[in-house]
């Protein structure tokens, strides 16, 4: 069987990459594994893809988590030995891939966890803030993507467009987050 569909591996088997690299294969060795599991299968692939290639798998598949678009934000605070952390997540309808190839956006909004940031304090700018670096890496990644190339730029005006929402505990700072992005989207948008 072809590895290669054209000039790039098959879609199936860079998702297979990324799979074995985030359950702890290493890149190298990821090549000769997927030759392996295929021979398993009776299946002969031509080639065993490379360690950079599986570096790149993995890569896209970073950009394309990063491409994708949401419907509600999450976030909370703590500190631990005195320092503040604040956690992001964001539920999103997410695409989901048919037996006839096309793909639709599920049904049900899916958990997306949006990386962890150290802050000064617990403080509901600070926490906005964060979020602002949250989506500027989302917009950097998105706008640097094929996709973002051919379908246009993606601006925070967008992303509030796309928001519905916002998760949050009972604490004072993060009710005064969720009014600073109540406002944010009201001066973008209207």
């Amino acid at each position: 069987m072809r590895a290669k569909h054209g000039r790039a591996y098959k879609v199936e088997l860079r998702a297979i990459a990324r799979v074995l690299v985030s359950s702890g294969c290493k890149e190298g060795k990821v090549g000769q594994l997927l030759q392996d599991i295929a021979k398993i299968f009776g299946v002969d692939l031509d080639r065993a893809m490379s360690r950079r290639t599986v570096r790149r798998a993995v890569l896209e598949g970073l950009v394309a988590s990063q491409v994708q678009l949401y419907v509600t934000m999450s976030g909370d605070g703590t500190s631990r030995r005195h320092i503040e952390y604040q956690s992001n997540h964001i539920h999103m309808r997410v695409p989901v891939k048919h037996d006839d190839g096309s793909v639709i956006l599920s049904e049900e909004p899916r958990i997306r966890f949006a990386g962890i940031k150290s802050t000064v304090d617990h403080s509901a700018a600070k926490s906005k803030e964060a979020w602002l670096t949250v989506y500027e890496e989302i917009m950097t990644a998105y706008n640097a993507s094929p996709i973002g190339r051919r379908l246009g730029k993606l601006d925070l005006r967008m992303i509030c467009r796309r928001l519905r929402g916002m998760c949050g505990d009972h604490a004072n700072n993060e009710k005064a987050i969720s009014d600073a992005w109540k406002e944010i989207k009201h001066d973008l948008l209207l």
